[in-house]
């Protein structure tokens, strides 16, 4: 059975690494690259905020003589974004064996953030389950921050136990899967699908096949489609944190809203950013959550299905993968 872990970019952001888009937007400007692709930017700098579907609608203006051209900006920008995480990410992480432990106890105890009714539903649930509990991680960072930290806590003697069908049973903590590749191999800068080209004209697929993460996924022959498509189906929980429920990830939105569908006792938990600096007025809470989860149902294509929003579960600035221990220096 798996627990498992969806992980953005906020994690990163959590311990004060830029790896947001606007910031490498700046880096990428300054080393001065040419082309239509950069005089878009240009243009209106804070839209490419949000870098992959920005490049969806900029795609859908691209005629068939310059899709060549189009292709080699991209595939320059794909190398700027690895020269400048790569920056970022060689930063010092300091973790050890204090470290180790906090991660973990954030890991197992992610349930303690949720309300009394469904940390009932949790005890129940894990009391059932008479094996053991893999946790999972499935990374859209293109970054190792998160490996390195699991690296350490896989160090534990026994990470984790729990006592299911009366018996005390030892848990594991599992290796990230980067869905999108990292540095190092294979990374994947684009789009869910076709449809988030904007064109009202007939795409050359040329463009489609580099440009939709899913299929090029399929195109190296990777398997991580797959992969993680087979952690999230032997999942009971699934935690999202540090991620915008993005249109440009909809296919994972989509599959997890099927996974949901199979088992009343399957969670869903968004960890969302809270920004606003608001009292935590109840109403207020709760009016919040419910535009959450009608946010989701939406993107992933189950706008009237209401059965499943009991089982999605919201959770505003909440400090699940905030450290103390955990931290950069040399930054």
């Amino acid at each position: 059975m798996n627990f498992t872990f969806l992980i953005g970019n906020g994690f990163d952001l959590n311990l004060r690494l830029k790896t947001d888009y606007q910031s490498f937007l700046h880096f990428y400007l300054a080393e001065g690259h040419d082309g239509s692709l950069t005089e878009e930017i240009k243009k209106d700098f804070d839209k490419w905020s949000d870098l992959e579907k920005q490049l969806g609608i900029y795609a859908g203006s691209v005629v068939d003589e310059d899709e060549q051209q189009f292709l080699e900006e991209k595939e320059e920008m794909d190398a700027s974004l690895v020269r400048y995480l790569t920056k970022e990410n060689s930063c010092e992480l300091i973790i050890g064996e204090d470290g180790a432990q906090e991660f973990k106890n954030k890991v197992v105890g992610f349930y303690q953030y949720l309300s009394n009714s469904e940390k009932a539903h949790y005890n129940s649930c894990v009391s059932k389950i008479n094996e053991a509990i893999n946790y999972c991680f499935i990374s859209f960072n293109y970054t190792d921050i998160l490996d390195r930290i699991v690296s350490e806590a896989r160090k534990i003697k026994v990470f984790s136990t729990h006592s299911g069908g009366g018996t005390n049973r030892q848990d594991y903590i599992n290796i990230p899967v980067h869905i999108h590749g990292t540095l190092n191999s294979e990374m994947i800068l684009g789009i869910n699908d076709s449809s988030q080209i904007i064109n009202n004209n007939k795409m050359n697929s040329g463009i489609v096949d580099y440009l939709v993460k899913p299929q090029v996924n399929n195109a190296l022959g990777n398997q991580r489609n797959e992969q993680v498509k087979s952690i999230i189906d032997g999942s009971r929980y699934i935690c999202v944190f540090g991620m915008s429920l993005g249109i440009t990830d909809k296919i994972w939105w989509e599959y997890i809203s099927e996974w949901l569908r199979k088992s009343t006792d399957n969670r869903l938990i968004l960890f969302m950013y809270d920004s606003s600096g608001q009292t935590p007025i109840g109403s207020r809470s709760a009016r919040m959550q419910d535009q959450y989860r009608r946010k989701y149902l939406d993107i992933s294509g189950k706008k009237n299905n209401d059965a499943l929003k009991s089982q999605i579960i919201v959770l505003f600035g909440m400090p699940l993968f905030a450290f103390d221990i955990i931290r950069i220096v040399n930054k």
